[in-house]
């Protein structure tokens, strides 16, 4: 017959997939996307949460630059000096500021005549803490958020850097009091983290004006 031409029984008589086959490929193939589409969400987590990192790193480095530079900054009064250093505050887990520091205390006020030059805002799903080290009766450290190990609840953190040398001031602002805790630090961690907490990358400072990423 015609038909058994155009399709031999060795054709016709071959066994098609069972069910539980069909339904083991589906599995495999709905893990292989799974699975695939995790990776690639953690990948542009960690990538994202690497930006971020090295654009905090990146304002603390113009703020040493400028001072060093001898950048100039328009005071409210429309002068410019060029006798200021710059820095960094940071004062919650979502933002941090560079500014001028016209004032000369080595911390920013709004309204005490310093310069605010820029505000940075974390993307969403990403905080910053911090935590800076010192010795004093052993190993201490003040942190934001407070971790119990040193002078209690804290508010900001200021790294100030003073022309023409690349050292950092590094000082933490007390919560209760807004004064300076008086304690002089060995160096400061900022960690940029996740807001789950899962990811987190650090960024050290060090009174001797280094900057380094881990």
């Amino acid at each position: 017959m015609i038909i058994d031409r155009i399709f031999p029984k060795r054709f016709c008589n071959k066994r098609g997939f069972t069910l539980p086959e069909l339904m083991l490929v589906l599995f495999i193939v709905t893990l292989m996307s799974a699975l695939s589409f995790s990776g690639s969400k953690d990948f542009t987590r960690n990538t994202e949460l690497t930006n971020l990192t090295y654009d905090v790193a990146l304002s603390i480095k113009t703020a040493q630059s400028y001072s060093i530079n001898v950048k100039g900054a328009v005071k409210p009064d429309s002068t410019i000096t060029f006798d200021t250093g710059y820095g960094i505050h940071i004062e919650n887990d979502s933002s941090y500021l560079l500014f001028a520091d016209v004032a000369s205390d080595k911390r920013y006020i709004a309204g005490s005549g310093d310069v605010l030059v820029a505000t940075y805002n974390t993307p969403p799903n990403y905080k910053i803490n911090f935590c800076a080290f010192y010795n004093q009766g052993g190993p201490k450290q003040d942190c934001l958020p407070p971790n119990g190990n040193g002078n209690g609840n804290i508010r900001d953190l200021e790294i100030v850097f003073n022309r023409p040398d690349p050292d950092a001031s590094i000082r933490l602002v007390k919560e209760s009091s807004g004064n300076f805790t008086g304690v002089t630090y060995n160096s400061v961690d900022i960690y940029i983290k996740t807001l789950d907490g899962t990811n987190s990358r650090t960024i050290t400072v060090r009174p001797s004006g280094q900057i380094s990423i881990k």
